[in-house]
């Protein structure tokens, strides 16, 4: 459940999708992350609040025989990262809330990125103890 103060981020999405991605601040971030990448290439990567599929798109150039899993709090930035990189894989998930037992996802990731999503919590221990795969491996 989103907290009625928390942000929305299908209407920002819906919004600045196109925008997003128009200053030089995500372009740093992605090449500060692949560079960490580099020295060793995932076979299986997690997002962590994957956006509308800016980085996916990029790491699915980069790496076409690497897995990857999205994970979103937005549904619309489920659906755009879905039409942006068809190949990659993106669940709508809130991730300050526990995952009932069935509800995991098969996904045995080798890297996680976590990118300009734990400075809007206001409590990000939430997200880092949840378990995201609920038993599965992620």
């Amino acid at each position: 459940m989103i907290n009625a103060g928390a942000d929305d981020w299908d209407q920002h999405w819906a919004e600045f999708d196109s925008a997003a991605e128009a200053g030089p601040t995500p372009k740093y971030r992605r090449r500060l992350i692949f560079s960490i990448l580099e020295a060793d290439p995932p076979t299986r990567l997690l997002e962590i609040g994957s956006g509308t599929g800016e980085f996916a798109q990029d790491f699915c150039g980069r790496y076409p025989t690497s897995g990857y899993l999205g994970l979103e709090l937005s549904r619309t930035g489920v659906e755009s990262s879905s039409r942006r990189v068809p190949g990659a894989h993106f669940v709508q998930r809130d991730l300050l809330q526990s995952i009932e037992s069935g509800e995991g996802l098969d996904f045995a990731a080798t890297h996680a990125v976590c990118s300009e999503v734990l400075e809007h919590l206001d409590m990000p221990s939430e997200l880092l103890v949840n378990d995201v795969g609920a038993g599965k491996p992620l």
